[in-house]
């Protein structure tokens, strides 16, 4: 490799024109999600420690319930967006009018849905203000992320990193305020639908722009048909990936209470936290990779080659890191009354390794036209997750006094199951031999890392991250398990995010 910019795939691979592009957005992505990504650890850490396991699961179940009917509402609609603008930038106004208008007219009937299930499974005062509240949220949040999708389908990844910080910062600082003057969960869901309004103005700000000289208001009842149908393969997908992320919930709070909802989603927050970094890759690399496949450059093999291969690299630490620190570090971070979250957060970090790979497929056979093939899998998952975490939760809590545990062992057992079906979906000969070489080597570097870390745990946790990260580092360069390839990709990302540091210059360039 000689150029600064090094190649996403292999030297002869099919995205050679647009390697500085998904760089350079991967760059902005990375600025905005390490600032994110701080903010949200401080609320995974601040706000159970002041609410408490019963509120912080009563507003994770309201929650999770409204995810579910976003999911239903927006009809798949963010990744078609996506898909048509990156490739016909000019039906962009038409699109978006259309989809927005659909979203506001389905939402009607999810609200009736959500009354129906607040009026069958409980009558606390607390939890159907959050129902409420968090409603109140939906509008905003369905538009927002319509326009986030125009923008990704431009490929303005720099715009959704400024908008994502601004609103994220904002309601970080509200929330914080909130439960630190001493005011109740409740507040909590009144910063969140403030964090949307900004969230919903700055994308809106961001977007005019590229829109402003085709722009044109109309709803088409041909366009909105076309798009429902367009949509349908990506609504299979969300819901099914929605149902199979969220019914551990809804599981937990039927078979046992709110408390133990709160203790799955502290382990779960922390975990989700760590989803950035296959979120950014495939983000950028999404919107090029179905435009080149529009053009008939078969993008796939090479492409998911080095994207397996990245993802193992920065999978297998984080997950065993996870893993061995995981009852200190929840002793440290929320005390005795989430010590039951350290064994799910064990088994949660563990199955990060799948997860990563899980994503990157998602992405990557949405952007060869092969989603349909990705839902069938996620249809024969589910209603297996389903059974596990019914039957999970109920031995865990009775064996183990713990059934938040039993969902975590859920998750991961799926997350392995759908890797391996993803895998086979991949062009035979995707991945050779050299690549299995590569794999154990990482596994190999990994695993001495997390034993050097659950000697020195006990000691001191920041030592022990520390010490991992050195360990880690120094046995991939002893035993080069990092291809020369990926290394340069990661510093001259890590390069372009320093250079981006100042919202400003992002805003400008």
């Amino acid at each position: 490799m000689t150029g600064a910019v090094p190649e996403y795939i292999s030297a002869d691979g099919p995205l050679s024109g647009a390697e500085t592009r998904i760089v350079r957005n991967a760059a902005a992505l990375m600025a905005s999600q390490l600032t994110t990504w701080a903010l949200a650890l401080v609320l995974a850490v601040v706000l159970p420690r002041y609410l408490g396991p019963r509120a912080v699961g009563q507003l994770q179940l309201a929650t999770t319930v409204w995810t579910i009917v976003f999911s239903v509402v927006a009809f798949g609609s963010e990744m078609m967006l996506t898909k048509e603008i990156a490739r016909r930038p000019q039906q962009a106004a038409r699109l978006l009018c259309t989809v927005i208008f659909l979203r506001i007219i389905f939402f009607v009937g999810g609200c009736l849905a959500v009354s129906l299930y607040i009026g069958a499974v409980t009558a606390d005062s607390v939890q159907v203000s959050l129902f409420v509240i968090l409603g109140m949220a939906q509008p905003l949040l369905l538009t927002a992320n319509v326009l986030q999708a125009a923008l990704q389908g431009f490929q303005r990844m720099q715009s959704i990193a400024v908008a994502t910080v601004i609103s994220k910062a904002l309601y970080t600082l509200m929330a914080l305020l909130a439960v630190i003057a001493g005011f109740n969960v409740e507040w909590v869901a009144v910063a969140t639908v403030i964090g949307n309004a900004a969230h919903l103005c700055a994308l809106a700000v961001c977007l005019f722009p590229v829109v402003r000289a085709n722009w044109r208001w109309g709803f088409s009842i041909r366009t909105a048909r076309w798009s429902i149908v367009a949509s349908a393969p990506f609504l299979a997908s969300a819901l099914l990936v929605i149902a199979y992320q969220e019914t551990s919930v809804i599981v937990i709070a039927m078979v046992l209470d709110a408390q133990a909802v709160g203790w799955f989603s502290v382990a779960r927050t922390l975990t989700a936290t760590l989803l950035f970094i296959p979120a950014i890759l495939m983000t950028a690399v999404y919107p090029a990779a179905a435009k080149r496949h529009l053009e008939g450059a078969q993008v796939l093999p090479a492409l998911a080659a080095r994207s397996v291969r990245l993802m193992l690299l920065c999978a297998m630490p984080i997950a065993l890191g996870v893993a061995v620190t995981a009852e200190p570090m929840v002793s440290l971070l929320y005390g005795e009354k989430f010590l039951p979250s350290g064994a799910v957060l064990m088994v949660l970090g563990l199955s990060l390794i799948a997860t990563y790979q899980t994503i990157v497929l998602a992405f990557l056979l949405a952007a060869v036209d092969r989603q349909a093939t990705w839902v069938t899998i996620q249809a024969v998952a589910l209603p297996v997750k389903i059974l596990l975490d019914l039957a999970l939760v109920w031995s865990c809590q009775n064996f183990l006094e713990n059934g938040a545990v039993g969902a975590a062992v859920s998750i991961a057992v799926s997350e392995v199951a759908i890797a391996v079906a993803g895998m086979r979906l991949l062009p035979k000969g995707t991945l050779s031999r050299a690549d299995a070489g590569y794999g154990a080597r990482v596994v190999f570097a990994a695993v001495t890392m997390a034993a050097a870390v659950w000697l020195v745990r006990d000691a001191s946790l920041l030592f022990a991250v520390l010490a991992g990260v050195v360990v880690y580092i120094g046995m991939v360069a002893v035993m080069r398990a990092a291809d020369p390839e990926d290394v340069a990709l990661m510093k001259s990302v890590i390069s372009r995010t320093a250079s981006r540091a100042s919202l400003r210059r992002r805003v400008g360039e």
